[in-house]
C-alpha cells in the first residue's frame, strides 16, 4: 500500500483507495437480511472510490456461488465481501476479478478508466445480532 501525507505533520496513513472497502453480513438459513442494501453500498463505494465497479448482479452471483460451494457452513455464517483495486495482471489464481467497462462512471472521474477490481468473499462463524433494527 502507499501512503498519503495529511498536511498537518501526522504520519502517512495507508491509502484507503488501495485498501479497498467491504461490507459484512449475517447469513441465516441461507438468507441475508438487507442483501440489496449491502450490495448497493458496495456498488456506491466503488463508484465513489474508483469511478465504477462490478454490477450488483455480478457480486450477488459470486456470493451465491461461494455460499453454495460452502455447503451447510454457508447457511449460517458471517460473510465479508471485500472489493479492492487490482494493479497489472492479477494472474489466473486471483479469484473473482471484474474489469471495465463498468456500468457507471461519475463525472468526478471523467477521462479516467476505473481499475479492475477483485472481489473476495470470506466466511466466519455466525455472529449474534440484536433483535431490533440496526442503523
Amino acid at each position: 500500500m502507499t501512503g498519503r501525507g495529511t498536511g498537518d505533520g501526522a504520519p502517512d496513513a495507508p491509502d484507503a483507495l488501495a485498501a479497498g472497502h467491504f461490507t459484512t453480513v449475517q447469513v441465516r438459513d441461507g438468507l441475508v437480511q438487507g442483501r440489496d442494501l449491502h450490495l448497493l453500498r458496495l456498488r456506491d463505494a466503488s463508484r465513489t472510490m474508483y469511478g465504477g465497479g462490478p454490477r450488483k448482479g455480478e457480486v450477488r452471483a459470486l456470493v451465491r456461488q461461494r455460499l453454495a460451494a460452502a455447503g451447510e457452513a454457508g447457511r449460517n455464517c458471517t460473510l465479508r465481501i471485500l472489493v479492492r483495486p487490482v494493479a497489472g495482471d492479477p494472474g489466473p489464481d486471483a479469484g473473482a476479478v471484474f474489469r471495465p467497462p463498468f456500468e457507471y462512471q461519475p463525472d468526478t472521474h471523467a477521462g479516467t478508466v476505473p481499475p479492475a477490481q477483485r472481489v473476495d468473499v470470506e466466511f466466519g462463524p455466525p455472529g449474534e445480532v440484536p433483535a431490533g433494527a440496526l442503523r
